[in-house]
């Protein structure tokens, strides 16, 4: 009989490595595997966008054109675009607002054929016409100043303290969103301080736009996919993307074009882990095992009562996470950083908290609600322009739909035969 020391030992070494293959090698339901999306210098060579454009990958591209727009000083909080705002027309229209949570969508549009349908319906609904006043907007999106600290310790308030806005009000306890034309919202000479621009729009400047989004903390546009190109600059605040590539449409459950959600996930992007290089000597057993308890922190339910409390057609949960889909990319943009996203990539973007120099890599910074008490909003611009194979779409279904389509009797009775989610 083998002693019992060596009993013991052999029995730890079966646990480690059981340990290790569960955490490293068995797919988990709770954290999903993602690489980040590489980085690339700005080139000004004659062409390099439809190099871009050709690879369609994600990429971020540092010390882009972004650097030499007014709009990168003079749009760099959202205290300032309250003040262009105010000189422009006094209020700002066309503002989200989320009571519920902080998911702004998925988009529907009654307009679609499917609308019609009894069991379609929309999720997670929201307001997308709210109007703020130069004091509303402030109070949703501008931080209140906050004391700081000297080398000393000796404590340094703001000179000029913001008034505390008025915790009653409707603002309070609620997500705040915009995104719309720059012009719309900023005035006819806005896009003025965005040159230079014709890098961006030449993909195609004959079918483009110009817009700013605006988000609290915690604001989530979800996952989605656009059918054109995207050239993404973060002026304010930090934003996380999270991408799938067009063969993943099947695996997220995208809606049908029919549907009044169309282009947008039916999955729910999962929680993500770096990708992982294993090494077989001591140390990197080591950082296995410590991986493994990281995950033990960091498993916590993939869904909470907050996302799918308004989901008015839910399903199971297994239903509602990707079945097969490939390792997401992922990066968190910062101020004067610029996401190339090619048509037809799914994506997610998150307003983040604050950076912390002092967090570990596995600290979590995406809030869980939306709120200035996280850091300040995000203010971004993007460009979109057309692309051929959205084009080509267009005109596919442009063709006049059947009759039992656009027949509501009709259509009702059909409802059971028709494949929505």
């Amino acid at each position: 009989m083998p002693p019992l020391f060596s009993v013991q030992s052999a029995s730890l070494v079966a646990a480690i490595a059981s340990i290790c293959y569960s955490a490293y090698f068995r797919p988990s339901s709770i954290l999903h595997p993602s690489h980040s999306v590489p980085r690339r210098a700005w080139s000004t060579q004659e062409g390099f966008v439809f190099e871009l454009a050709k690879a369609s990958e994600p990429v971020v591209l540092l010390g882009s054109d972004v650097e030499h727009w007014s709009a990168r000083r003079q749009w760099s909080s959202a205290a300032k675009l309250a003040k262009l705002i105010a000189a422009h027309h006094g209020k700002l229209n066309g503002v989200y607002h989320q009571t519920q949570g902080t998911r702004f969508g998925p988009f529907y549009d009654p307009l679609r054929p499917f609308h019609v349908l009894e069991s379609v319906q929309p999720r997670n609904p929201y307001t997308s016409n709210a109007s703020l006043s130069k004091a509303e907007f402030r109070d949703a999106f501008v931080q209140l100043p906050s004391a700081t600290l000297r080398r000393n310790d000796e404590l340094v308030l703001p000179s000029k303290p913001r008034k505390e806005p008025n915790r009653t009000s409707k603002i309070h306890g609620s997500c705040w969103a915009y995104s719309g034309a720059v012009v719309d919202a900023l005035g006819p000479s806005a896009e003025d301080a965005l040159e230079p621009l014709d890098a961006f729009l030449a993909l195609n400047p004959a079918q483009s736009s110009v817009n700013l989004w605006v988000g609290q903390p915690g604001a989530t546009t979800p996952c989605h996919y656009d059918s054109y190109h995207n050239f993404y600059a973060q002026l304010a605040g930090r934003k996380r993307f999270v991408l799938f590539p067009p063969a993943d449409a099947a695996h997220l459950h995208t809606y049908p074009f029919l549907h009044p959600s169309y282009a947008q996930c039916h999955a729910r992007i999962p929680k993500l882990v770096p990708q992982r290089n294993v090494y077989w000597d001591l140390n990197g057993l080591w950082d296995l095992l410590a991986s493994w308890i990281r995950q033990i922190r960091l498993a916590v339910p993939l869904y909470t009562n907050d996302e799918i409390y308004n989901d008015n057609i839910a399903r199971t949960k297994e239903k509602l996470q990707p079945t097969g889909a490939s390792p997401a990319w992922e990066v968190d943009l910062e101020p004067g950083e610029v996401l190339y996203i090619p048509p037809f990539w799914l994506h997610e973007a998150t307003a983040l908290n604050s950076k912390n120099s002092n967090a570990s890599a596995t600290d979590e910074d995406a809030p869980t609600h939306c709120g200035l008490e996280n850091g300040p909003a995000s203010v971004s611009v993007n460009v979109w322009t057309g692309a051929s194979d959205s084009a080509a779409a267009e005109t596919l279904f442009a063709l006049p739909l059947p009759p039992a389509l656009t027949d509501n009797k009709t259509a009702n009775t059909s409802m059971n035969a028709a494949n929505v989610r």
